[in-house]
């Protein structure tokens, strides 16, 4: 009988090596998800909230998670619309784990 050898992986999927790659490259996206676990939701008081982060830097930093499924985007059908973000429901139990 020949022996069964178990491939193993060498390299990580691409999409998933960018996606580590981009979220760890950001140095604001730690800082998003800690004001998401407490309840900031809306852009504008995530920038008051925290020195330093600008909107640009934030929306840039939101539309990365939001490709990769990482957050979503809730909007509201009222005039004028707020808008708020929220962590998928899926990651929620990756970050609840995490810390």
């Amino acid at each position: 009988m020949k022996s069964e050898r178990k491939r193993v992986r060498k390299f990580a999927p691409h999409k998933s090596a960018r996606m580590l790659e981009t979220i760890y490259g950001c140095k604001w996206s730690l800082t998003v998800y800690q004001l998401l676990a407490a309840g900031i939701n809306r852009p504008g008081e995530m920038v008051r909230s925290v020195d330093g982060l600008t909107t640009k830097v934030l929306n840039e930093c939101l539309r990365k998670n939001t490709q990769f499924g990482i957050l979503e985007r809730i909007s509201y059908n009222e005039v004028p619309p707020p808008r708020g973000i929220q962590r998928h429901r899926v990651r929620r139990q990756i970050y609840a784990c995490s810390g």
